[in-house]
């Protein structure tokens, strides 16, 4: 019976101690703010070296939750930058943008038809400018 007490107590004193011990974490140990994703997961994007890069560094940012649906659609330009196209609308209210992983071909001749080529997101916002779908793809029909 002694024994079983003396485990039960020991018990109980690790559990205070580990319950004490959280308490007092250093906030370094704190999770990132939004604010702090943001800057990195731009940062990442913008440092990425090429297609594959760009595409993890997106996928990275859905995964943490940092790119999801209900958040404003002008988030884009502050994780994207200048690789944001805006095919309907301004960013502020109903959008559809593309964030290209490739560079493009661009051509000045309005008659010669160019297609797109490569990974993409594609991000649609309702009319109070929240994303409300997007997906990654590498298909152009």
């Amino acid at each position: 019976m002694k024994i079983k007490r003396a485990i039960q107590f020991l018990s109980l004193a690790c559990l205070c101690v580990l319950l004490d011990a959280s308490a007092w974490a250093a906030p370094s140990d704190a999770l990132p703010t939004q604010q702090e994703q943001i800057r990195e997961g731009s940062k990442k994007y913008a440092q990425a070296k090429d297609w594959r890069g760009k595409l993890a560094a997106c996928v990275d940012l859905i995964d943490s939750g940092v790119l999801t649906r209900g958040k404003p659609i002008k988030l884009l330009k502050d994780l994207f930058q200048t690789d944001v196209s805006v095919a309907k609308g301004d960013l502020s209210g109903e959008s559809i943008a593309f964030v290209y992983f490739s560079p493009q071909i661009v051509t000045k001749d309005a008659s010669v038809a160019v297609g797109f080529i490569g990974w993409y997101l594609q991000v649609e916002s309702n009319a109070q400018g929240n994303i409300s779908g997007y997906h990654i793809s590498n298909t152009h029909k």
